[in-house]
């Protein structure tokens, strides 16, 4: 977003991003290359490595229409202990999933991207609280166990309660969700989810997750 029309309404729009809502200086409000702004490519095998990370310091534009993608030609970016702060019990050195980003810039958004990840049987991705994005798990292959916060949704009253360890929030009340081929976890803003494998077999979903003001 370039600079905002000044409105007599909304005078808080003036030279600022939307929806990161970071401020645009004079010097940049006629171009705004939203310089915070990355994607990930696997440059290495090495699980959560920098090289990972390409600083982009623009949007993508280009003129292309649409994109026929084979999700099997895209090499993975690997992480290890995604969501998980130090002293998660269930870190491990081992503790590494894949994640193929297939669509990312393309899309357009500062904070938007469509990508499938694999967890590993007896793997996890931690449990994080969403704020300022909604995100969608669809499950593509494989049974796990979901986790969404007490809560969150009052249909899933009947399943165990668990606690888990949030991201920087420390312990809270999770719903323990049976996963499978069809299963749907959409989880909004302000909203807490996480997901494990304790299967034999590799666990697989698709995750689309964008912005939301």
């Amino acid at each position: 977003m370039g600079k905002s029309p000044a409105s007599p309404f909304l005078p808080w729009l003036k030279d600022r991003n939307l929806p990161t809502g970071y401020q645009i200086s004079d010097a940049d409000a006629c171009w705004d290359n939203d310089y915070s702004r990355s994607h990930q490519e696997p440059r290495t095998p090495e699980p959560s490595s920098p090289q990972n990370t390409i600083s982009d310091q623009n949007y993508l534009i280009n003129f292309q229409r649409g994109w026929f993608l084979q999700a099997p030609n895209i090499q993975p970016v690997r992480y290890r202990n995604a969501m998980m702060d130090s002293d998660n019990p269930d870190r491990g050195d081992d503790n590494i999933i894949d994640m193929r980003w297939i669509v990312q810039r393309e899309l357009g958004g500062s904070n938007i991207f469509f990508h499938e990840v694999t967890i590993p049987p007896g793997k996890v991705e931690g449990t994080h609280q969403h704020i300022g994005t909604e995100e969608l798990y669809y499950i593509t292959e494989g049974e796990g166990i979901a986790y969404m916060r007490v809560g969150d949704d009052p249909a899933t009253d009947k399943y165990p309660t668990v606690e888990r360890q949030v991201m920087g929030l420390g312990k809270r009340e999770f719903k323990e969700l049976p996963v499978k081929s069809g299963s749907i976890i959409f989880t909004k803003s302000g909203g807490m989810h996480g997901i494990r494998n304790p299967g034999t077999q590799p666990l697989k979903f698709v995750a689309f997750l964008y912005h939301t003001i």
